[in-house]
């Protein structure tokens, strides 16, 4: 799509990409999702020429959540596997306590195996462990996402001389603020 730019100073859009700022008459074009339509329009600073883009699920609590239930159940698959493996430990333990009597020969392939079960018995336990350390690292982060200081955000707005409509949302000044930033930093290369 085409955005240009109708005021008489640089004026930031917030694209698929990230914020492009556009100069005074400029045209750029771009992939806006359909979500940024009602923001542009009051601001009144661009005339828009083609189609946005559909929006795309970019919730991260939805993703978080949509993560939760694979890492919860390969905890569920790893348990499964870490008993079956324990079961096998046993009747090792026990096959070798009967050989014992047999032949120390014998047991010694049983001893060697009983380990390495051993070894996998605690691998397991270890992902189990970290996985299990994830998913509630991952619950944990969906639960604290703090909201942007709104008059921090306006009083930067002004310092760095940002127009912004009054009812712009508090996501979509700071992606201005940034805009500007990134276009100072930009134009001070």
């Amino acid at each position: 799509m085409k955005v240009t730019n109708t005021q008489a100073g640089p004026r930031g859009v917030n694209t698929i990409k990230g914020p492009v700022l556009v100069e005074p008459g400029e045209t750029a074009d771009v992939e806006i999702f359909e979500r940024e339509k009602e923001h542009l329009e009051a601001t009144g600073w661009f005339t828009v020429e083609g189609d946005y883009t559909p929006d795309r699920k970019t919730d991260k609590l939805s993703d978080l959540n949509s993560a939760a239930p694979e890492a919860s159940a390969k905890i569920t698959e790893l348990e499964s596997h870490i008993e079956v493996l324990q079961e096998r430990v046993e009747w090792q333990s026990n096959a070798l306590v009967t050989l014992r009597s047999d032949s120390d020969a014998k047991a010694f392939g049983f001893e060697t195996e009983k380990r390495s079960l051993m070894s996998k018995v605690t691998e397991l336990e270890s992902e189990k462990i970290a996985l299990a350390s994830e998913l509630e690292s991952l619950r944990a982060s969906s639960q604290k996402q703090p909201a942007p200081d709104r008059e921090a955000l306006k009083k930067q707005a002004a310092d760095l001389g940002v127009s912004y409509a009054h009812n712009v949302t508090d996501a979509k000044l700071k992606e201005l603020v940034d805009a500007k930033l990134a276009s100072n930093s930009g134009s001070a290369s």
